[in-house]
């Protein structure tokens, strides 16, 4: 979408609803109620690599990943280590303690 579609539909809209709380839609499956949305913070054109685009700042992060994988993401970030590497370790490690669990069970069963 463009800026200037953006402005269109803006100015196509009764006067009366100028004043409604802008939002963003967000996916947030198994939500009960309205669309679940965040509010929008700030926008405004970007500038230098960001240059002819038009950003809207929201109120909360918005990110398909949960807040323990962009923990994880930054932790690794730091460290030099990939995300991909990160998550392939973490299967593996929760595959491990299943194993684990699994043979503790076993010998206690016996």
């Amino acid at each position: 979408m463009k800026a200037g579609e953006l402005a269109e539909i803006l100015m196509r809209v009764q006067t009366r609803s100028l004043d409604a709380e802008v939002k963003v839609v967000v996916c947030r499956p198994g939500s009960v109620g309205g669309m679940p949305s965040v509010a929008v913070r700030n926008a405004g054109l970007g500038i230098d690599w960001d240059a002819r685009t038009f950003q809207i700042f929201t109120a909360e992060q918005v990110t398909t990943l949960t807040a323990e994988d962009v923990g994880a993401i930054r932790k690794d970030a730091v460290k030099g280590s990939s995300w991909h590497a990160f998550q392939q370790w973490r299967k593996q490690n929760d595959r491990i303690k299943e194993l684990e669990a699994e043979i503790a069970a076993l010998k206690a069963a016996s």
